[in-house]
């Protein structure tokens, strides 16, 4: 029996590397995919077969001109005669470099309409057109294959986009816009594939540190003056306390997720975050704030577990404590209220414990929100 084959595009480099590694361990016959890195991409194949004893196949070609996705379908299956797990990894940012080599940052509002149409086109041609037509291309092997089985295999189309399509940065939403086009893709190929047995799904990688994130960040070090990389601004972020997990992820934390992605036959049509906790509620927003916490830590080698207590979070003029007495003038006087109703009127015995314990139910809600919610925020703030 044939080994069952994947092909990942973008896979000469970083996530998509450390993914055909992933599954030509796992016993996967690969297809590396390249667009400039041919070198790499030999180098990556020639390890592979001495250390997994699985076939390799090197493709070129670049997935942003409107043939190029199919052709690579086409000449993986026609090469393999079998198609049973594409990864559409390729992608680029959308900052363009000027007249001196130096890539261009304009925030959403400040974009000159030129500049966004050239950065539109970028990220739209490949992130967005590219993985459609590649998905699209594939499906279609993929159905066929199950339409000559009594019992057709389970088959898998993997995208990898990006926690950019919910958590945007002012310089890169171009590039949000692209991944997020792709969630709409995922859930529409995934209503085609299912009755196949074929599953679409999407991975969202938070920072992962790779080449694509070792680019200047625009931001600087206030000490040394020294402009960080992507990965190292989010590094700090990470110590500060932007995410639970707190580091940048790893190339090779992608490849564990993708290759569990693709192996449930019970799991398509979802968009699921591999971000370290990043995304979780109240994070993304507050980054700033994050980026300075982990320059403090840094600098004073503090390690997270023995952080200080945290202060009371500052409101405007109000401390946390201030608010709570604030709060709770305003509920008192409604239980005051509602003791009353009950004394002067002839109740049914049996509504009175319904509206006591209704009323119990109401205060412990508000207590959660006004007393426990803020001093848990306050850890973020010290």
């Amino acid at each position: 029996m044939t080994r069952p084959t994947c092909l990942v595009t973008g896979s000469s480099s970083g996530i998509g590397a450390a993914i055909v590694r992933q599954f030509a361990a796992r016993g996967y016959d690969v297809v590396i995919h390249f667009n400039s890195g041919a070198d790499r991409a030999e180098k990556i194949a020639a390890e592979i077969r001495a250390k997994n004893q699985v076939e390799t196949l090197i493709l070129g070609g670049d997935l942003s001109q409107p043939d190029a996705p199919f052709d690579l379908i086409d000449r993986t299956f026609a090469h393999y005669n079998r198609l049973d797990v594409v990864i559409s990894n390729s992608g680029v940012v959308n900052y363009i470099k000027d007249e001196k080599d130096e890539l261009v940052r304009y925030r959403f509002s400040e974009t000159p309409i030129e500049h966004l149409d050239q950065e539109m086109a970028r990220v739209l041609e490949l992130n967005l057109k590219g993985a459609y037509r590649l998905a699209q291309r594939a499906l279609q092997r993929m159905m066929e294959q199950a339409e000559r089985e009594t019992d057709p295999l389970h088959r898998s189309i993997l995208f990898i986009t990006s926690i950019s399509d919910i958590a945007p940065e002012s310089t890169r939403i171009p590039y949000g816009v692209s991944k997020a086009g792709l969630n709409h893709a995922v859930i529409g190929a995934a209503f085609d594939g299912g009755p196949h047995n074929i599953t679409v799904n999407a991975l969202r990688p938070g920072v992962i540190d790779t080449p694509l994130t070792n680019r200047p960040s625009g931001i600087a070090d206030p000490g040394s003056g020294r402009e960080f990389t992507v990965a190292e601004t989010y590094g700090l972020m990470a110590e500060g306390g932007a995410q639970p997990i707190r580091r940048v992820g790893q190339p090779e934390d992608i490849s564990f997720a993708a290759y569990a992605f693709t192996q449930i036959p019970y799991m398509t049509g979802q968009l699921i975050a591999v971000d370290g906790g990043f995304t979780l509620p109240g994070n993304f927003p507050n980054r700033e704030l994050f980026i300075q916490e982990g320059l403090r830590l840094t600098r004073l080698h503090i390690s997270v577990p023995n952080r200080k207590t945290p202060t009371p979070l500052r409101c405007g003029r109000f401390s946390v404590s201030n608010q709570v007495a604030v709060q709770c003038s305003l509920i008192l006087p409604i239980c005051i209220s509602i003791s009353s109703r009950l004394a002067t009127r002839s109740i049914n015995p049996s509504r009175i414990h319904a509206i006591r314990s209704a009323t119990v139910s109401i205060l412990s809600s508000w207590v959660t929100v006004i007393i426990v919610v803020p001093i848990s925020c306050c850890k973020f703030f010290i």
